[in-house]
C-alpha cells in the first residue's frame, strides 16, 4: 500500500513538473523573442551611427545597439534551435558552451559600453574643453571595440580550460557559467565574472552620481540668470547643457537597467564562491534577469524620442524604396527580355518571310521561261 501512495505522488508531482518546464520554455520564448525584435527594430533605426556617426555619444548608443542586437541574435538562435531539438541537443558540446559564451560575453560587453558611456559624460561636463579637443568618434569606436574584445576573451576562458559553462537543469533550454566551482580553475574564471561585474557596477555608479551633481550645479548656474539678461552665447550654452542632460539621463536610465540585471548575478556569484546563503530559486532568477538585459534597453531609446523615430522612419523608407528599385529593376529586366525574344522571332520570321518570296519569283520566271 505504501508503496501505491509513493507511485501515485509521484506520477501526480510528475505532470506538475512538466507543466512548469512548458511554462518556463514559453516565458522563455517570449521574453528572446521581445528582445529580438526590439533589439532588430533599434538596429535598423541607430545602426549605422557607428560608422558614420560625427559625434562620440552617438556613436557609443550605436555601439550599445549593435551589442545587444549580437547578444540576442546569438543567444535566441542556438536557444529556439534547442528547443526545437530538445534538450539532449541543448546539453551537448560545442552548442552548449557556445550558447553561455555569447550570452555572458555580449551581457558583460554592455554593461562595459554603459560604462564608457558614464565616463563619457563626466568628461563631457567636468572638463568641456578638453573633451571637445580630444573625444573622436574613432576613439569612441576603439574603445567600444577594445572593451568588446576584452569581454570576448573574459567570456572564452572556459574553452582554454579555465573554468566551464554547464547545462541548466531546472529550465533544460539554455547553459550557464558554473554556479559552484570545485577546481581552482573554475574558481578562477566565476571569480574572474564576478570581479568584472563589480568593476562596471561600481565605475558606473561612482559616473552616474558625479553627472548627477554636477547637472544639478549647472542648472542652478542656470536658474539666477533672468530671461532678460541672457544674450545669444548664453542661450546657445543653454541649449548644449539640454542636449547634454538629455543625453546624462539616457545614460542613466541605460546603467539602471544593467544594475537590475546584473547585479543579482555578480551577488549570486560571490555567494556560491564562497558557499553563502545557497538558493537555486535566486540563481535562476538572475540568470533570467541577464536575459531580461537585452529586452530592456532598447526601451531606453525612447528617451531619443526624435531621433529614434526620425532614423526609424528614414531607414524604413530607405528600405522600402531599395525594394520597389529591386522590383522595377526586374521588370525592367523582363520586359527587355521579352522584347528582345519578340525581335528574334520577328527576325526569323522576317528571313523565313524573304525566302519563301524568293523561291516563289523563281519558281515563276522558270515557268515563264
Amino acid at each position: 500500500m505504501a508503496i501505491f501512495n509513493t507511485t501515485l505522488h509521484c506520477t501526480k508531482e510528475a505532470p506538475a513538473d512538466e507543466t512548469q518546464e512548458d511554462k518556463a520554455v514559453i516565458i522563455g520564448i517570449v521574453v528572446l523573442a521581445s528582445a529580438l525584435i526590439g533589439c532588430s527594430l533599434a538596429l535598423v533605426a541607430l545602426g549605422r551611427d557607428f560608422f558614420i556617426g560625427k559625434n562620440p555619444p552617438v556613436v557609443l548608443v550605436s555601439a550599445l545597439v549593435w551589442v545587444d542586437f549580437i547578444g540576442v541574435f546569438s543567444t535566441s538562435v542556438i536557444v529556439f534551435h534547442g528547443l526545437l531539438k530538445g534538450s539532449e541537443w541543448m546539453r551537448d558540446s560545442p552548442q552548449c558552451g557556445l550558447q553561455a559564451f555569447f550570452t555572458t560575453a555580449f551581457g558583460l560587453s554592455s554593461g562595459a559600453v554603459v560604462t564608457s558611456m558614464s565616463l563619457d559624460r563626466v568628461a563631457a561636463l567636468y572638463k568641456p574643453f578638453f573633451y571637445k579637443q580630444h573625444a573622436t568618434p574613432l576613439l569612441s569606436r576603439t574603445i567600444c571595440a577594445f572593451l568588446t574584445m576584452f569581454c570576448l576573451a573574459l567570456a572564452a576562458l572556459p574553452f582554454f580550460g579555465i573554468g566551464k559553462y554547464k547545462f541548466n537543469q531546472s529550465s533544460r533550454s539554455f547553459c550557464q557559467f558554473d554556479w559552484f566551482p570545485v577546481t581552482l580553475t573554475e574558481t578562477v574564471n566565476s571569480l574572474a565574472i564576478a570581479v568584472c561585474g563589480v568593476t562596471l557596477i561600481t565605475v558606473m555608479t561612482v559616473s552616474n552620481t558625479t553627472v548627477l551633481v554636477i547637472v544639478v550645479r549647472i542648472r542652478r548656474r542656470m536658474s539666477a540668470v533672468l530671461p532678460s539678461d541672457m544674450n545669444s552665447k548664453r542661450r546657445a550654452r543653454r541649449f548644449a547643457f539640454r542636449q547634454e542632460e538629455r543625453m546624462a539621463k539616457f545614460v542613466a536610465l541605460a546603467s539602471i537597467v544593467f544594475l537590475f540585471t546584473w547585479l543579482p548575478v555578480t551577488v549570486r556569484l560571490f555567494c556560491n564562491i564562497f558557499r553563502a546563503y545557497p538558493s537555486t530559486v535566486m540563481d535562476n532568477l538572475s540568470l533570467r534577469l541577464v536575459i531580461f538585459n537585452f529586452v530592456l534597453d532598447p526601451f531606453t531609446y525612447v528617451l531619443f524620442k526624435k531621433n529614434f523615430k526620425r532614423n526609424l522612419q528614414r531607414s524604413l523608407t530607405e528600405l522600402s524604396e531599395f525594394l520597389a528599385d529591386v522590383r522595377l529593376n526586374k521588370k525592367v529586366n523582363r520586359n527587355v527580355s521579352f522584347k528582345e525574344d519578340d525581335n528574334k522571332s520577328a527576325l526569323v520570321f522576317g528571313k523565313n518571310g524573304e525566302m519563301s518570296v524568293i523561291e516563289n519569283t523563281r519558281d515563276r520566271v522558270e515557268k515563264t521561261c
